[in-house]
């Protein structure tokens, strides 16, 4: 599974545009690093696990894209083991590696082969999985450890403050844990309502200590606002879209299904494996609830699927004689569809952005810069300070953004050119759709009237078309000057790293 884990991921190792989400996530932490008050000085949506978890890959050496590959690519084995013993509480340890083996070579068809918050939260929630899974597969109804259900508790905790989707997984594992505590074989009366009470504390005990850090610190309301409200606020995917890729995910996905479906349908007629067979299908069924909770569908969306569908398909990996080529079946598959190895287009990707900011870099003069459309790798290569709190693209160039973020896009486009950044990059056409035509006339205009066009480069991102790339820049770019947004204090800071 070590060698698996190398193999499906190195095509893609060094990539500096493998998916913009991720290497916002890095530029989000390294403001953080910075001094930046996260939600107010640079602002997501992302709960602060995640930007936890970057924060400290951010400590590592290099530009953070390697590092931050290398600890997803750990996260990633880890799951991969777990998944493995999970398996091998019930099939011999071949079939068992298999399962391992067809989540990692599943990731990078669903853009995991990079770090998508899924690939660190899927560790914790099959942690879980692996906890609770044991009791859910004995026949004589006795206890399940209790310290087995707070630790798999606490860690969907953790997983929810990676993703909140991950609750629905949580709230199944608290109802297995539940059923437990109120079994006869349990202590009697207050006893077990009190352990279904702690059960679900410590779910949530991650998150109220993010709450309690940020409401120490006067913030909460950020916080509150980009985690829990813009989320519902933003428009959702025209149905169009959502059938399109629905009918997408549904064709990549589709022999995984088949054969989890196979397997769980030999399990479930299995009467020693019967238990376990339930389990595991409300298992996929809370991730799917999972997926299903945001109405707009990404492939990295899917990517919570692929350790209940892994476990489901283990029946086909141990037939005999015939698992092992259904293994290779899905790995072909998975390759096909992610474009596996191409590591000729990574190489020009890597070629691309490294001159695009080479030539951001020669014409801001130590002054600021913004992105406001490409790869968001260039605020973390160019370490240009910043002129707005919005630093993800598409929150000012995708219209859905447009009512979640807080504020009114053409006055904060109106209010970055005022800071007079001294560069801006932008793609020539459009990236997105349908794209803020307000906000990039607003642009243009300021761009033709104060800037001039020093550069246009070609792009080619790894889930894009080939675009072009421009970079305007001021003709007398002014001294180096750090944005700081309104209201951020340097004792907000200091207060907020106190509390964690």
């Amino acid at each position: 599974m070590l060698l698996a884990t190398v193999v499906t991921r190195a095509p893609w190792f060094g990539d500096l545009a493998y998916h913009e989400d991720e290497n916002y996530y890095l530029v989000f932490a390294k403001a953080m690093h910075q001094g930046a008050v996260p939600y107010v000085d640079v602002w997501d949506r992302k709960p602060f696990g995640l930007f936890i978890i970057y924060w400290l890959i951010a400590f590592l050496p290099g530009n953070g894209i390697e590092a931050t590959q290398l600890v997803a690519g750990l996260f990633a084995f880890c799951t991969a083991l777990t998944i493995s013993s999970i398996v091998r509480r019930f099939y011999p340890a071949i079939p068992a590696c298999f399962a391992g083996v067809a989540y990692l070579a599943c990731l990078p068809m669903l853009i995991g082969a990079g770090g998508q918050s899924p690939v660190f939260y899927n560790l914790f929630i099959v942690l879980a999985v692996s906890l609770l899974l044991p009791s859910a597969d004995r026949q004589a109804q006795d206890e399940m450890p209790i310290r087995r259900a707070y630790i798999a508790m606490l860690l969907c905790g953790l997983a929810i403050t990676v993703k909140p989707t991950a609750i629905v997984e949580g709230v199944f594992m608290g109802i297995v844990a539940a059923y437990h505590a109120l079994h006869p074989a349990s202590p009697s009366g207050r006893t077990r309502w009190v352990r279904i009470i702690q059960f679900a504390l410590l779910g949530a005990a991650p998150t109220l200590m993010i709450f309690f850090g940020f409401a120490a610190i006067g913030k909460f309301e950020d916080y509150w606002f980009a985690s829990i409200r813009s989320v519902g606020l933003k428009a959702p995917q025209s149905l169009d879209v959502t059938i399109q890729v629905a009918k997408w995910l549904s064709l990549i996905l589709c022999p995984l299904i088949l054969m989890s479906v196979a397997g769980a349908h030999y399990l479930v007629r299995t009467p020693d494996k019967k238990t376990v067979a339930v389990f595991l299908v409300c298992w996929m069924f809370a991730a799917l609830g999972g997926f299903l909770m945001i109405p707009n569908f990404w492939d990295h969306y899917a990517l919570p699927l692929l350790p209940p569908l892994v476990v489901l398909a283990s029946p086909i990996f141990a037939r005999k004689g015939t698992g092992f080529l259904w293994l290779l079946v899905l790995i072909i598959w998975a390759a096909l569809i992610s474009g596996w190895p191409d590591r000729s287009r990574v190489l020009e990707r890597r070629g691309y952005i490294e001159q695009l900011a080479r030539a951001i870099d020669g014409a801001r003069h130590g002054g600021c810069f913004y992105l406001f459309e490409g790869p968001p790798v260039l605020y973390a290569l160019t370490d240009a300070c910043h002129v707005t709190s919005r630093l993800f693209p598409q929150h000012m160039s995708f219209s859905l953004e447009s009512p979640a973020i807080g504020l009114d896009p053409s006055e904060e486009m109106r209010r970055i050119l005022s800071r007079r950044p001294a560069v801006i990059a932008l793609s020539h056409t459009p990236l997105v759709r349908p794209h803020n035509e307000a906000t990039r006339a607003i642009l243009m205009q300021g761009l033709q009237r104060n800037y001039r066009l020093i550069a246009r480069l070609p792009m080619n991102e790894a889930h894009r078309p080939r675009y072009e790339m421009e970079v305007w820049a001021l003709p007398a770019p002014p001294p180096h000057r750090r944005f700081t947004a309104p209201g951020s204090k340097s004792d907000h800071l200091l207060a907020f790293s106190k509390q964690f």
